[in-house]
C-alpha cells in the first residue's frame, strides 16, 4: 500500500498548518470490503484505488461509444462555462445525448454534463445568444437549487416524461403491495441519473452496489463529461471584487468545479482525461469560508446549516444525510409512538415542508448552495501563477478576505483513467478537469452513497436507507422483467 502525501509545493500561504494530510492508494483488485470498511468508510478518510469496480467497462463510457451503449434519447440539463468554470447556478440548456456528445467531438468547450436534478430554468437553444443551434427545445420553468450539493430529496418521486423506448408495450399489472410500472421507472431514474438511466437492463446488481462499498447504500449514480478548453486561462480584473478571479484557474486547460463539499460519500471514476482533487477535510470546514453558516459538523463528515438569508431554503439534515424532515414523515408511518413523540415529529415534518412551499413561491435563485466555499479556486493554486506581480496580489487577497484559509493545508490527489477515489462525506474538494493531447473530453462516472451513522458496524442506526434501497430493487426487479 502507497501513501500520497499532501502535495510538497502547497502554496506558500498555505503553509503554515502543521497538520499532516496523507492518502492511501490501493490495489482494487486486493481490496478486501471489510478491510476497506475498516480502515477508510468507518475512519472517514479518502482513498485513491488503482482499478475499477469489478465488471465496469472502461471502453463501453468513452465518447466514441457512449451515445449508443447509454441509448438515451430525453433531453439533459447541460452547464454552460461561466466565469471561468462551472457550477456557478446560471441558466443550464438542454440537450439530447448524441447532440452533446457531437458538439464536444467538434471542439465545443463550453458546455458540461453534471447530475440531473429536477429540470431547472433550462434556456432552449434559441434562447442562448445565437450559441446554439435550434434543437427543439422549450424553456422549462420550474426550480432547480439543490442545496445539498449532492443528492437533493425533494426532487424523488416526481413525476417524468418518457420516451417511446420506455412506454408500456407489454402487460404489467402491479400486485398488492407493488409499485406500478411508472413507480418503478421513476425510482430506477432517481438511481440511474440521465443519461444513464437504460443502464438497468445492462448492469447487473453488482455494479449498482459495488461489493468493496457492500455496507453502504446507494443514492445516484451520474455522468460527468466535458471538454478542456487548451486557451483557458486565469480571469484577473483589479476593478473587480475578489479581482475577477471567478472560478478561473492558472493551470493551462483547466477548468474547476468550484470549492465544495457534498452530503454523500463518492465514488468517482475517471473514464478520459485527468482530474485533479484539492481536499480539505470537514474539520477545516469553519475556515473555508461557506455560503452558508454552519450549524453542526456530524462525525460522519455531513455539515448541517442554519436556515438563514444565506441559506433561506435550507432543510436540516442528520448524519447519514437523510432531510430531518422526510425522517419524520418515515417514522410517523411506521412506528408507534407515544403522543408527545408524534407530536414532536409533525412538527418538525410541519416545519420542513413549510421550506419547500416557501421555495416554490420565492421561485429560483443563482447563488451557490451553502455547501460551496466563497474562496476563488484560484487561491488554491498560487503556484501555478505565473506572472509574479499577480500572484504576489492574490496572496494579498487572501490576507484580506480569507486569512482563515492559512490554517488549512491542502491535499491533492490527481486521478488518471482506470482509477477511482473513494471521498467520504463532507470532505471539501476543487475539481480541476483537465484533457490529455490524446483525449481532449474529460469523462468520469460517480456514485453517492448515503453516508454512515455510525463510526462501527453496523453502519445506519436504523432502516431508513435500506428500505429505501430495498424499494429501489424492487423497482429494479420489475424493469429488468418488463424489458425483457
Amino acid at each position: 500500500m502507497k501513501r500520497l502525501r499532501g502535495a510538497e509545493h502547497s502554496q506558500r500561504t498555505l503553509r503554515k498548518s502543521t497538520a499532516v494530510h496523507e492518502i492511501d492508494i490501493i490495489d482494487a483488485t486486493g481490496a478486501i470490503p471489510a478491510a476497506f470498511e475498516s480502515r477508510y468508510i468507518l475512519k472517514r478518510q479518502p482513498c485513491l484505488i488503482q482499478g475499477l469496480v469489478a465488471g465496469f467497462d472502461l471502453e463501453s463510457f468513452r465518447l466514441d461509444n457512449l451515445a449508443d451503449f447509454l441509448q438515451c434519447d430525453e433531453f439533459l440539463q447541460v452547464e454552460r462555462k461561466s466565469s471561468g468554470g462551472y457550477g456557478t447556478g446560471e441558466n443550464r440548456i438542454r440537450l439530447k445525448l448524441a447532440d452533446l456528445v457531437d458538439r464536444l467531438n467538434k471542439g465545443d468547450h463550453s458546455l458540461y454534463l453534471t447530475t440531473q436534478y429536477e429540470e431547472d430554468d433550462c434556456l432552449s437553444d434559441a434562447d442562448s445568444d445565437g450559441e446554439f443551434p435550434q434543437t427543439e427545445t422549450a424553456p422549462v420553468p420550474t426550480d432547480t437549487d439543490s442545496e445539498l450539493g449532492s443528492v437533493d430529496f425533494d426532487n424523488f418521486h416526481d413525476d417524468f416524461d418518457y420516451d417511446s423506448d420506455n412506454s408500456d408495450d407489454g402487460e404489467y399489472s402491479a400486485s398488492e403491495g407493488q409499485p406500478s410500472l411508472d413507480t418503478a421507472r421513476t425510482r430506477v431514474q432517481e438511481l440511474l441519473q440521465k443519461p444513464l438511466t437504460n443502464l438497468y437492463r445492462r448492469w447487473p446488481m453488482e455494479l449498482l452496489r459495488p461489493s468493496l462499498l457492500a455496507g453502504l447504500v446507494p443514492q445516484q449514480i451520474n455522468l460527468w463529461m466535458g471538454r478542456a478548453d487548451p486557451d483557458s486561462r486565469l480571469l484577473f480584473d483589479e476593478s473587480q471584487p475578489l479581482l475577477g478571479l471567478g472560478r478561473s484557474l492558472p493551470s493551462p486547460g483547466a477548468s474547476s468545479s468550484g470549492l465544495h463539499h457534498d452530503h454523500a460519500d463518492n465514488l468517482y471514476i475517471l473514464i478520459s482525461g485527468k482530474k485533479r482533487f484539492t481536499l480539505f477535510p470537514p474539520t477545516d470546514a469553519p475556515n473555508l469560508y461557506t455560503v452558508g453558516d454552519i450549524e453542526k459538523i456530524y462525525p460522519s463528515g455531513v455539515i448541517d446549516y442554519v436556515r438563514n438569508e444565506n441559506a433561506p431554503f435550507w432543510k436540516h439534515v442528520r448524519e447519514d444525510g437523510a432531510l430531518v424532515g422526510q425522517v419524520a414523515l418515515w417514522r410517523l408511518e411506521r412506528e408507534s409512538l407515544d403522543e408527545e413523540e408524534k407530536k414532536r415529529l409533525e412538527a418538525v415534518a410541519e416545519r420542513e415542508s413549510g421550506v419547500h412551499e416557501e421555495k416554490a413561491r420565492h421561485g429560483k435563485t443563482k447563488s451557490d448552495p451553502p455547501s460551496f466555499s466563497k474562496i476563488p479556486p484560484a487561491l488554491l493554486h498560487l503556484d501555478d501563477v505565473q506572472d509574479a506581480v499577480q500572484r504576489a496580489k492574490m496572496e494579498r487577497l487572501i490576507d484580506s478576505e480569507f486569512p482563515r484559509l492559512k490554517q488549512c493545508k491542502p491535499l491533492q490527489v490527481t486521478i488518471e483513467p482506470g482509477q477511482m477515489l473513494y471521498l467520504p462525506a463532507g470532505w471539501f474538494h476543487e475539481v480541476s478537469s483537465f484533457g490529455r493531447d490524446d483525449e481532449p473530453v474529460h469523462i468520469a462516472v460517480n456514485y453517492w452513497f448515503a453516508p454512515p451513522a455510525s463510526r462501527s458496524p453496523p453502519l445506519y442506526t436504523d432502516s431508513y436507507w435500506t428500505e429505501d434501497f430495498d424499494e429501489t430493487s424492487k423497482c429494479l426487479h420489475i424493469l429488468h422483467s418488463h424489458s425483457r
